[in-house]
Formats: C-alpha cells, sequence, structure tokens
C-alpha cells in the first residue's frame, strides 16, 4: 500500500510525524494524479493488479471505499488467499454490520480453512436474516453440506435458497457439483447452463 499526494513535502512530514500510518507517503508533482484519475476526487484508491493493470478504481470515501473492500475481499477468496479475505471482510463488518457479502465472505474463507463450525454459525446467522442474507445464507449451508458430504441435505438446501431468490447463479453450481459427483453428468451439465445464464 502506498499514499500518493501532491502536498507539500513539509506537510507530509507533519502528517507522517503525528500519524504514524505504517505505508510509504510518496509526494507527486500531478503526473501520478493525472493518469489515475485522482486529481479531482479525493480520496481516490487504486488496486493494482499484474502488470500493474487498474483492477478497482474507487473515488471517495465511505460507501464507495466499503464496496471497493468488498471486491477486493470477494477477489482474495477466488484467489484461494482465505486468510487475506477474511481479514478484509472483517474490517468491513467492523465498520458497517449489515454488510451482507463481507458477512458471506467471511463464512466462505472459514469454509475454505476448513473453521466448519465457524463457518456454519455465521451462514446460519445469515439465513435467519431474510431479505438478501437468506438466500445467501441457505446458499452457503447448502456449499457446508456439499462440502460435508451431505449430498441430499446439500440440494434441499440448494432448492430452499434458489426459492429464496431466484436470480442467485452460484446455488446451481452447487447443485451442479453434488449431480456430477453423483455421476448424473446430464443434470449437472444442466444445472451448470443454469448458472451460466444468471449473475
Amino acid at each position: 500500500v502506498w499514499a500518493i499526494t501532491r502536498s507539500s513535502p513539509d506537510k507530509v512530514k507533519r502528517f507522517a510525524a503525528q500519524t504514524p500510518i505504517g505505508f510509504p507517503i510518496l509526494i507527486d508533482t500531478g503526473m501520478v494524479s493525472a493518469s489515475f484519475q485522482a486529481d479531482r476526487i479525493v480520496p481516490t484508491t487504486c488496486i493494482l493488479g499484474p502488470d500493474l493493470n487498474v483492477l478497482d478504481l474507487v473515488q471517495g470515501g465511505g460507501r464507495s471505499a466499503e464496496i471497493m473492500l468488498e471486491r477486493l475481499a470477494q477477489r482474495a477468496l477466488q484467489q484461494r488467499q482465505s486468510d487475506f479475505a477474511r481479514a478484509v471482510s472483517e474490517k468491513v463488518v467492523q465498520s458497517n454490520p449489515e454488510n451482507v457479502k463481507a458477512r458471506l465472505v467471511g463464512a466462505y474463507a472459514d469454509l475454505a480453512q476448513g473453521r466448519l463450525q465457524e463457518s456454519e454459525s455465521a451462514f446460519a446467522r445469515l439465513a435467519a436474516r431474510g431479505g438478501q442474507g437468506q438466500a445467501a445464507g441457505l446458499e452457503g449451508l447448502s456449499a457446508l453440506a456439499a462440502h460435508k458430504g451431505q449430498v441430499q441435505k446439500a440440494l434441499l438446501l440448494a432448492q430452499q435458497a434458489e426459492q429464496s431468490d431466484p436470480s442467485r447463479g452460484y446455488v446451481h453450481v452447487i447443485k451442479a457439483d453434488v449431480l456430477y459427483g453423483q455421476n448424473n453428468k446430464q443434470a449437472a451439465e444442466s444445472e451448470y447452463q443454469k448458472a451460466i445464464a444468471k449473475k
């Protein structure tokens, strides 16, 4: 993490002396800020990936920063960096305990790390919330049951999740994985196709 500022070196020195932030503060003459469209809205957060490609660009703080952190946690989970995903999701939940996506990432990170009891508890709390959290929690409980080899329970919970929110796609992936594991390849392919057609 680097902070890049257009403030004067004297101001930066005073700020760094009063506020130990743990990462370098670089002085920008304007070219870097302009390159990342950070010369109009502050703060601007850039997440850079391989070859310095911009993965995310979030301008402003508050909800914008929260969304950026959600995405970062989800991406880390997809890249099998479950410790990092869990840490980022915890930070989001600390600032907004109602954030369903961050709670979900944390629960899946627990599942990936084999903390099944913690994962189950987190998914169950989400499922009990109603609304958006209910479908996500049921979907997570379905994934947990599949992980444990409880295929009938996994399929039943997946069905409940789908009924709760028909727009979710991952529930079909869970069903497809279970069906494929039962050597029911045609039904599995059908579920994968449904997953592809959804969000």
